[in-house]
């Protein structure tokens, strides 16, 4: 893998690269959450991390979501150009491998 032998990456590989902001947002979740269970239930913040905190995790599941549909419609395009000839009307917007 060229990314992985390029200094600048620190030995990661391209997919290792894509997929650290999408690991650094269920971080920030997990982060938010911890600031909210520290934060006295008094103080103006409490409320406003408990919120942050909601919306993180549903952003979160939305991403997770997406993930899943785009891994599933890969393996319909795997399994499409696996025949001979390939059987592109297998692959369309609308299907996806259950």
């Amino acid at each position: 893998d060229t990314a992985a032998k390029d200094p600048r990456t620190a030995g990661h590989s391209l997919q290792s690269l894509l997929i650290m902001p999408v690991q650094r947002i269920a971080r920030y979740s997990l982060l938010i959450e911890r600031l909210r269970k520290k934060t006295p239930e008094g103080h103006p913040d409490h409320v406003l991390l408990g919120e942050a905190y909601d919306r993180m995790k549903m952003t979160v599941g939305d991403i997770n979501d997406n993930i899943r549909q785009h891994e599933s419609r890969a393996k319909m395009f795997d399994i499409a150009y696996s025949f001979v000839p390939p059987q592109r009307m297998l692959v369309a917007a609308h299907r996806s491998f259950v």
